[in-house]
């Protein structure tokens, strides 16, 4: 058993003993309800909603809980990636020792459990700890408290340090984006043991003057404002790859057991140095040191988000991994001279360190591997490309402009570390400040708003309306449309003629607006969905709506005037909507919701990337790998069961003011912020059938699907080339099953985009393993024919010319002419011959006309009875040199020729 191993147990079985419930790790993938971390950053996530003050969340009725828990602070206010590898304590992947009181105990009970597994449990000397807690900040007071307590359990006031500042050392929160937080105090530990005073020393990055334990008092809220819970909860972590150091008495984590088989292998694979022969002084050592550091930690997190459903892709998690493996992949090859893909072999050896404690690693981790190798294939393009590019750009010049670095980065995907990193080895300069604004201004989120299209309002109109005194359009009535009340009275407040484009010739024609009213019932263009279409009327005249786009709070009307005339503004007017257009869109985005949901249950890591809403259908991208057929199918019935269950559809508006659209099935929730228009119960989508599945991009597929009547109608549509498709293979003669079925795999299911795509696909398959077999028949008959034309060939050899008749088939002529071709050359024939291709279906055949000289050439042009003929010599269809043309087919010159022999094919 590994000392890691009899850590972990020793730290689970005293909390044990003193009263704590013993929970496994959560995965590092947060639950898809909490939007605030892209992993779990500690071991507190799980049990948040218990932290809050909430009894009846995870873990019900049980107030003290312990464990270890797989972390990973790859984002956020916790974000070690940068120092991974420059010192020997940070990690991005690490694994958390902790205990949690649910109002069980207070802050006293707190310390000296700590204080006592520490020097109790352990046996580690109390003379080589230093202790923090809170001095205040903000509207939070110091915690004297728990000052006083570590000078009762015998700590010296000198080695007990006051640390100020929210948002800083001693008050902790999970996440920037709020949650519950509070004051805290921590355990710090001088690995070299030194006799004098080093609380200087304490909280200022000295590898050995470590924090190896926090005690959190989580009595807080942070929402807008920070809140009291109005319960005192307990939240301790104790960093395990830290303490295991420490009780090893090895100089920094990495030498301390848990990464020795990494190590190991990774020496032996590279025939380096090992890690404990290396130097910090040494240059060349240092760049190593850096390096086994990077591999070992950045394969420890790869392989255990990949384990726990991670995937690499655009945004979020996908691309923190993805800088993550670029990271691995540059020192692999800089430092160790290892292929790109190395990282693959070490994926056993991180499993066999953890897999004791973590069974869910337990597996042979194929898919692990797997999804490296794709993405280190991938990696190693974009590393190649941008390094190209940079040496390029290095040619010559001694110093480099921070914006093309940063165009590297942003656009091209090579990291701004590994940037200067090879500029630094080739002594070339660069604006580390303007770098530095480069990365603020990414980070600045833009004021400026884009128009859809020149029917929306422009950023001059928004002024010219707001000049106007003109409130921002009220769109309240957008979620009040029924088919009993569709007729809402609204005011006509502004215009904008609309200048078309001059080759629209349509709005050339008549006049086109755009109206502003007071308030609006249609929807505008948003979030992926259309818009509604309608018309608004009065007593002197009708307009008909066709577009409508929302700016700046004000609803652009895009239209012309029907009949009648332009009304005149403060006009009173009726605006309808048109309710077949709603209901197919609204059908359109609810069933993308419950797709979505559909695919979140087979893979939670899934996250919508964008969609698109339509009358006719709907498209969702995602990151996640081309669903197989098995998918496809599951996907397809989990969202026609949450059809039928025909649940009602809910719509609120939660306490920040967005709006939440919910479905509450019998087995799950779906619900999300939206503020789209969607259907009143899940039923009314009627039916729904995938079309599409693509890969757009390297891990985002496109989903496309139909609803309602479309779905019906085309699965209809499906059921008649079905049953054309069983009546021909229902036919006894296989060869005349073959045009059809050639026809159906490469036209009519290649090109039909809008058949149900499961049907589609079983449907290809099924015609195609039907046309393998049909093929192999038919190169029997082809052989069989050569086998004919051989043995013909040696009894009409001295013919002075004749004929092949060739029934079916463009290819059997072809090859008849190569084969007859080949075969008189090889026995010095030097005899014109021609191939027809019968058409009984016509009153002509068509015919090649192949020759040895170019004699005969000028007899066949005098040839009455040939038609259209083509006399040019060409190799187009065969490899021979031939005339093509058609002749009549009871041409004279075609009996007068002797028959070589008849076959059909």
């Amino acid at each position: 058993m590994s000392r890691a191993v009899t850590l972990r147990k020793s730290f689970v079985s005293y909390f044990e003993r003193h009263g704590h419930r013993f929970y496994p790790s959560s995965k590092v993938l947060p639950p898809p309800s909490d939007r605030s971390l892209l992993f779990s950053n500690a071991g507190m996530n799980q049990f948040k909603e218990r932290l809050l003050g909430n009894v009846n969340a995870f873990p019900p009725g049980i107030d003290r809980v312990t464990n270890y828990q797989k972390c990973i602070r790859l984002s956020g206010r916790h974000n070690d990636i940068d120092d991974v590898g420059m010192d020997g304590y940070h990690h991005t992947f690490f694994e958390m020792l902790g205990s949690w009181s649910f109002g069980s105990y207070g802050r006293r009970r707190a310390c000296e459990l700590a204080l006592d597994f520490l020097c109790s449990e352990l046996k580690l000397p109390l003379s080589s700890m230093y202790f923090t807690y809170f001095a205040g900040g903000s509207a939070v007071p110091p915690d004297k408290e728990t000052q006083q307590i570590w000078v009762d359990l015998g700590v010296p006031p000198n080695r007990i340090i006051p640390c100020a500042g929210l948002r800083g050392h001693n008050f902790w929160e999970a996440s920037r984006y709020g949650g519950p937080c509070g004051p805290s105090t921590e355990i710090h530990f001088d690995r070299l043991h030194r006799k004098t005073d080093q609380s200087g020393l304490v909280n200022k990055d000295d590898e050995n003057l470590l924090e190896i334990w926090n005690i959190v008092f989580i009595e807080l809220n942070r929402d807008s404002v920070l809140r009291p819970l109005g319960v005192l909860n307990i939240d301790t972590g104790m960093g395990l790859e830290r303490l295991l150091s420490i009780i090893e008495e090895v100089p920094s984590n990495y030498h301390s057991s848990l990464f020795s088989n990494i190590f190991n292998k990774i020496s032996q694979d590279s025939n380096s140095k090992t890690f404990e022969d290396l130097s910090n002084i040494n240059s060349k050592d240092a760049y190593l040191l850096k390096s086994y550091r990077i591999l070992a930690d950045h394969i420890r997190c790869l392989t255990v988000a990949l384990n726990d459903g991670a995937i690499f892709g655009p945004g979020g998690r996908g691309t923190v991994l993805r800088r993550l493996l670029k990271r691995a992949i540059f020192a692999s090859e800089s430092a160790f001279r290892l292929p790109h893909d190395y990282l693959c072999n070490l994926v056993d050896a991180v499993a066999s360190e953890l897999r004791q404690s973590y069974p869910e690693l337990n597996s042979d981790l194929a898919h692990v591997k797997t999804a490296l190798k794709d993405e280190a294939d991938r990696a190693k393009k974009v590393l190649d490309y941008g390094r190209n590019l940079l040496e390029k750009k290095c040619a010559n010049t001694s110093s480099i402009s921070a914006d093309f670095m940063w165009r590297l980065h942003s656009s091209v995907g090579l990291p701004l570390e590994i940037t200067s990193t090879l500029l630094d080895s080739r002594g070339i300069s660069y604006d580390e400040e303007r770098l530095e604004q480069c990365k603020r201004e990414e980070n600045t989120p833009s004021v400026h708003f884009k128009s859809r299209s020149n029917k929306a309002l422009s950023a001059g109109e928004v002024e010219d309306i707001r000049c106007s005194d003109i409130a921002p359009t009220d769109c309240s009535l957008v979620h009040k449309i029924s088919e009993i009340e569709n007729n809402f009275e609204v005011k006509l407040l502004a215009t904008f003629l609309f200048q078309p484009n001059d080759d629209d010739e349509e709005e050339v024609n008549r006049k086109t607006f755009k109206f502003i009213f007071d308030r609006t019932p249609f929807y505008s263009i948003a979030g992926g969905q259309q818009c509604d279409n309608g018309i608004v009327r009065c007593d002197t005249g009708t307009l008909v709506i066709s577009h409508v786009s929302s700016i700046s709070g004000y609803v652009s009307h895009y239209g012309h005037v029907e009949s009648g005339e332009l009304p005149e503004i403060g006009s009173s007017m009726i605006a309808s909507v048109n309710l077949v257009r709603r209901d197919a869109l609204m059908r359109s985005h609810s069933a993308t919701h419950l797709l979505l949901k559909a695919l979140q249950i087979y893979n939670h890591e899934v996250q919508q990337l964008g969609s698109s809403c339509t009358i006719d259908d709907l498209r969702l991208d995602v990151n996640s790998k081309k669903l197989s057929l098995e998918n496809i199918q599951a996907i397809e019935k989990v969202v026609n069961e949450m059809i039928a269950e025909n649940v009602k559809r809910e719509r609120y508006v939660d306490e920040v003011g967005e709006a939440v659209i919910s479905f509450d099935f019998k087995s799950f929730k779906c619900e999300e912020f939206c503020c789209g228009t969607h259907v009143k119960q899940s039923g009314d989508i009627a039916h729904f059938s995938i079309v599409e599945n693509r890969t757009l991009k390297s891990g985002v597929i496109r989903i496309g699907a139909f609803t309602g009547p479309r779905a019906l109608a085309n699965h209809q549509r499906f059921s008649e080339l079905h049953k054309d498709y069983k009546n021909v293979i229902n036919m006894a003669d296989n060869l005349a099953k073959f045009p059809y079925l050639n026809s159906l795999t490469r036209d009519k299911l290649r090109n039909a985009s809008t058949l149900p795509l499961l049907d589609k696909i079983r449907l290809r398959n099924e015609a195609n393993s039907i046309l393998d077999t049909i093929r192999k028949e038919k190169r029997v008959l082809q052989q069989d024919l050569i086998d004919n034309i051989v043995e013909d060939l040696e009894l009409n050899c001295n013919n002075s010319s004749f004929y092949v008749r060739v029934f079916q088939g463009r290819e059997a002529l072809i090859l008849s002419i190569d084969f007859i071709s080949s075969i008189l050359l090889k026995r010095s024939c030097h005899l014109p011959f021609l191939f027809i291709l019968e058409r009984e279906d016509i009153d002509r055949s068509i015919f090649l006309f192949s020759f040895p000289d170019k004699d005969f050439l000028e007899n066949i042009k005098k040839t009455e009875d040939i038609l259209g003929a083509s006399f040019e010599l060409n190799k187009s269809v065969t490899r021979w040199p031939h005339i093509a043309g058609t002749v009549p087919f009871n041409s004279p010159s075609l009996q007068s020729l002797p028959k070589l022999f008849v076959q059909n094919l």
